[in-house]
């Protein structure tokens, strides 16, 4: 496959170097590449460098875009709009766009262009993580017995707000992963609201399941990565993952046994780019778009949770064009009946301060307001039906 880079962040380029190392693929076309455009150039020397990122809605670029990170979230937004609009293949680092707003809006696009986005959750394809997933799904046989808690602890090196939020983004959809959807969140920090609580911030939430599940941050002891707890009836299993792709470790403590499984180091790129393939084909990948909004959306909930210092319940919709039409014309709907309501005793206001008949035109123009909004409720007829 032809590749095209779109900004450059770590992830964005950990692709990109596997891509200029792998046989069946090449990367050809890169904008946005900043101070990093000598590195890209060294990865593929034949790597064409723009100044306009518009080529890439052209499907003749490239076969599929690789979208960085951009400190400019507008710029991206647009840049995003077009094209998912045009249904150019897109490989994004997740989370690309900090606004849940933003990747509802796409994913409304999304479905009716047919675009392929596959977000990139290195930890989501990760073996000892699915194997995690196994022990919780096979809760009559597992060692550890019926999983109750599943702990996430996080080793960063920078635990600034903005570098947490990213890292809680693609870890709720591990957890979501492993344990199902998520509906509530209650986040804990001391500091409350300021940027500083986020080093050492913990949050606690639960789903459809049934499991409790705790995520936290910490600073770097040994090595920056994420360890998984999951705790059973009748013992744990832990996984420490580096984030350096090293080989990892599952050991399982059970009824007085300790055994331990071992995986390999790991490519995440490569099975980045077998989903994005798998996508391709319409097989659908895993974590989806879908699944991007919904970490997006816990992550804008765990901010909300610091602010108000309670739990947050999160509501399980689906968001469409009709559903936000609908939403707006009940918000406008309750606004105008209250203005009418107003503007009568405006009317009769004015008409006893100036003497003039100004009252008796109220009705009618209350009246034109009203049929003129009922007329536009028709508009829901341009939205397609559910077959």
């Amino acid at each position: 496959m032809r590749f095209a880079l779109l900004g450059v962040d770590a992830d964005a380029l950990l692709i990109a170097r596997y891509i200029a190392q792998s046989p069946g693929h090449s990367l050809v076309w890169g904008c946005e590449l900043g101070v990093a455009a000598a590195q890209v150039r060294a990865l593929a020397p034949d790597v064409q460098v723009a100044t306009h990122w518009e080529g890439l809605l052209s499907t003749s670029t490239a076969d599929a875009v690789i979208v960085a990170r951009s400190d400019n979230e507008d710029e991206r937004a647009e840049q995003l709009r077009k094209l998912v609009q045009e249904a150019v293949p897109l490989l994004l680092a997740h989370p690309v766009h900090n606004s849940m707003l933003i990747c509802y809006e796409l994913d409304m696009i999304r479905r009716e262009t047919g675009c392929v986005m596959v977000p990139y959750v290195p930890y989501r394809w990760h073996a000892g993580v699915r194997r995690i997933g196994e022990i919780i799904a096979d809760r009559e046989r597992a060692a550890i017995g019926p999983t109750e808690q599943v702990v996430m602890e996080r080793a960063m090196p920078e635990r600034t707000r903005q570098h947490v939020e990213r890292q809680f983004t693609r870890d709720a959809d591990v957890l979501r992963g492993l344990c199902g959807e998520l509906k509530s969140i209650s986040a804990l920090a001391p500091g409350g609201r300021a940027a500083a609580a986020y080093s050492n911030l913990g949050v606690q939430l639960t789903g459809e399941s049934g499991l409790l599940v705790r995520w936290s941050v910490g600073p770097v002891e040994h090595t920056a990565g994420a360890t998984i707890t999951l705790r059973g009836a009748a013992g744990k299993a832990t996984l420490a993952v580096p984030d350096a792709g090293l080989p990892t470790t599952l050991e399982i403590v059970a009824t007085g046994k300790t055994e331990q499984e071992s995986f390999p180091a790991w490519i995440p790129p490569a099975t980045a780019i077998a989903e994005l393939e798998r996508a391709l084909r319409r097989e659908g990948p895993v974590p989806s778009w879908p699944d991007a909004c919904r970490d997006v959306e816990l992550t804008d909930a765990l901010g909300r949770s610091l602010v108000k210092g309670r739990t947050i319940e999160l509501q399980d919709e689906e968001h469409s064009e009709h559903g936000t039409f609908k939403g707006t014309m009940t918000s406008v709907g309750c606004g105008l009946l209250v203005a009418s309501l107003v503007a009568l005793f405006v009317a009769a206001a004015l008409a006893r301060i100036t003497g003039k008949p100004i009252f008796g035109y109220a009705p009618y123009f209350i009246l034109g307001m009203l049929v003129l909004f009922l007329a536009i409720q028709s508009l829901k007829l341009v939205f397609r039906g559910e077959d």
